[in-house]
């Protein structure tokens, strides 16, 4: 429409644009997501190595310049209304069978007090297979660090849905606490380790501390 101010994502890849499998899943999500607490796709249209997305553009900007702006605590009010739209709106992507791979405090949009958007699917991939709806293991590292789950850093496969799930928990604690969550090797990551290979001896377990 003639006036409405719209946002445009400019990506630029090597080679075509159809080759791009991480531009190609974003464009494919979006034309097929319709929801409350998604960013609505406008308009795309690629040429050669070029590719624009036209979305709908939010006046409060994201989740962390609003939280990074305000002097004191975020209410309690925002933060139950945004903790369950986005949670509403990655249980939709997983049902459609996409993952986001992204979730962070820049890519959820602030429309006003009582409604923000999951945005930037620029990594999602699928999670299960279209027609039998198995699961598919993921194996990229990709994300910001600090919001990754401790499966996906140990470089082995993993299932990206509960990788999301605990990404929107990291959210919660940046809402919350106005920081973003420890970023460090913990025990957590030892004891995944640990559970996650095929084969423990006795000695290796008793060194573990």
């Amino acid at each position: 429409a003639v006036g409405v101010k719209m946002a445009m994502k400019r990506i630029v890849v090597r080679g075509k644009v159809q080759d791009d499998k991480y531009v190609m899943a974003e464009i494919e999500a979006l034309m097929m997501f319709d929801h409350p607490h998604i960013v609505t796709l406008e308009e795309f249209f690629t040429r050669k190595n070029l590719a624009c997305i036209i979305l709908e553009i939010a006046p409060g900007g994201n989740l962390e310049m609003m939280i990074s702006a305000h002097d004191s605590e975020v209410s309690e009010a925002f933060i139950k209304i945004a903790f369950h739209q986005l949670l509403s709106a990655v249980n939709y992507c997983h049902g459609l069978g996409f993952a986001h791979r992204d979730i962070n405090p820049s890519n959820i949009l602030v429309f006003n007090d009582n409604l923000v958007k999951l945005a930037d699917f620029g990594l999602c991939c699928r999670c299960v297979e279209e027609n039998t709806r198995k699961p598919i293991m993921c194996m990229d590292y990709l994300g910001q660090e600090t919001y990754l789950a401790p499966e996906v850093k140990l470089l082995k496969p993993f299932h990206s849905k509960p990788a999301d799930v605990w990404s929107v928990g990291c959210i919660l604690f940046f809402m919350v606490n106005r920081v973003n969550p420890p970023n460090k090797e913990t025990e957590l990551f030892q004891l995944l380790e640990m559970a996650q290979n095929e084969q423990q001896t006795l000695n290796e377990v008793n060194n573990f501390k």
